[in-house]
């Protein structure tokens, strides 16, 4: 895996031939999910404000992240249903 810390790196997680998901370690757009799954990536959402925020990690579920790493796996469960 790689990580992308800001929306600018995404590019280069993206063109990176030796990962197939990326760590995404800000609130990322369904448009930026697109162009990973594009890019055949898969995105893990996660990092501070991310795992920490049920609110982030539900906007992280609605744009598309095919995983998300939580500190608070109850509260997003219930509110993803």
């Amino acid at each position: 895996a790689t990580v992308a810390n800001t929306a600018t790196e995404l590019p280069m997680a993206i063109s990176d031939p030796y990962s197939n998901w990326i760590y995404v370690r800000y609130p990322i757009s369904a448009e930026e999910v697109a162009q990973a799954h594009e890019g055949g990536k898969k995105i893990i959402a996660s990092g501070p404000g991310i795992m920490d925020d049920v609110e982030a990690m539900v906007a992280a579920a609605n744009a598309g992240a095919d995983t998300i790493m939580s500190y608070h796996p109850d509260a997003l469960a219930e509110r993803l249903g």
